[in-house]
């Protein structure tokens, strides 16, 4: 089950769930909140979990503003 995955596989969501989980690893009080609201969880999979809601948030927002552009 191995799978490699490189660079060239990255959306624009895998990119800004990388930059939400870089924000959240270095808040300390984000992450006690996460294992708070997620304790059967474990950390890890909350962060990652956590990380890939705020990308999709921001693909929304990134749709919105550009249908409002247009």
């Amino acid at each position: 089950m191995s799978k490699k995955f490189s660079v060239a596989d990255m959306e624009l969501r895998d990119y800004f769930a990388a930059m939400a989980m870089q924000g959240t690893l270095s808040n300390f009080e984000w992450m006690q909140r996460l294992a708070v609201e997620h304790p059967d969880m474990p950390g890890t999979v909350t962060i990652a979990m956590s990380a890939y809601d705020v990308a999709e948030a921001m693909l929304w927002a990134r749709e919105v503003t550009r249908a409002k552009e247009e």
